[in-house]
């Protein structure tokens, strides 16, 4: 009886594992190769509406793709940028990048408020950011002994959202806001856009008249702005980002906005809002509190699910 029992644990932990590291992904999140063919897909669906392109190469020499929607008039109009992925294992930002893109395409014929959207605005999408780190979590999705914080950085071990200009010198000393240590998960690199990725990014805003800008993490459930220089700069992100409080069905994230005591970290939007006046605000899906409460689950124990949630849809 003690071996039945025995061998009845060790086949449940294994039907719980191979869920877990199914060779076909992370439950619905797909691999960096399907990634990339979904967005030619989008191409081949609509290929009146969606442009794509390269902006550049990663470290590893993978490539950093455009997708841009817009109606198929000529008409040149205001430009929105959505980024996602700047952090290799911060997947749900991916998801959501795309989520927004067929929203777009798929609702500009049956809803109103999207086709007043593609009406007054060019999208432009940057999904991946980061290819080299969201390849290398999926290639070490089977390691629990990985060191998976790390795998937000790129392929130099820098954290791109740490290597962007400083518009003014940091004013607080926190371990958030970056570290000259190259091991640790925040390094900053050698020097600022010392990256091929943050690089490209810098070129490719300073090649457009972006007006506004989100890019999408995890997993605090908080909106961010840039760090302001005036009340009356907080108050106007405080604006554009209530109002995208007020859309969410599920979840109200907060917006945490403190200027007087927020520091300069070299993070994207902070230099898209000083060089080129993007209003630019870091939105982090997901929350650290439902994270805790998906780790519950037996199917969702690997380092992964920390950080992106199980139910894409909802989030």
């Amino acid at each position: 009886m003690r071996i039945t029992i025995i061998l009845i644990v060790i086949l449940s932990v294994s039907i719980l594992s191979s869920n877990v590291f199914a060779d076909d992904g992370y439950s619905g999140y797909p691999s960096l190769d399907e990634m990339f063919a979904e967005i030619s897909s989008l191409k081949n669906e609509y290929p009146d509406y969606v442009t794509v392109g390269e902006y550049g190469k990663s470290m590893e020499g993978r490539s950093l793709y455009f997708i841009r929607i817009a109606r198929p008039d000529g008409v040149k109009r205001p430009e929105a940028l959505i980024a996602a992925g700047i952090h290799g294992n911060e997947w749900i930002g991916n998801r959501v990048a795309f989520a927004v893109a067929r929203r777009l395409l798929e609702g500009e014929k049956s809803d109103a408020w999207i086709s007043s959207l593609l009406d007054r605005i060019d999208f432009w999408f940057v999904p991946c950011i980061n290819p080299d780190g969201f390849y290398r979590t999926w290639d070490q999705r089977g390691d629990m002994k990985a060191e998976w914080a790390k795998m937000r950085k790129n392929a130099s071990k820098v954290d791109i959202n740490r290597n962007f200009p400083l518009p003014a010198e940091r004013t607080v000393d926190i371990e958030l806001s970056g570290s000259s240590d190259p091991d640790d998960i925040r390094y900053t690199g050698p020097f600022p856009l010392s990256e091929p990725e943050s690089k490209a990014i810098m070129t490719f805003a300073a090649s457009h008249s972006f007006f506004a800008a989100v890019d999408f993490h995890s997993n605090w459930g908080t909106f961010f702005p840039p760090k302001c220089n005036s009340d009356a700069c907080e108050k106007k992100f405080k604006e554009m980002m209530n109002a995208a409080r007020e859309r969410q069905k599920n979840v109200k994230y907060p917006v945490v906005s403190a200027w007087r005591v927020d520091s300069f970290s070299g993070e994207m939007e902070d230099a898209l809002f000083y060089n080129y006046g993007v209003m630019a605000v870091c939105w982090e899906i997901f929350t650290e509190t439902a994270a805790r409460e998906q780790a519950a689950d037996a199917r969702y124990k690997h380092p992964f699910w920390s950080l992106n949630p199980a139910d894409i849809s909802y989030w």
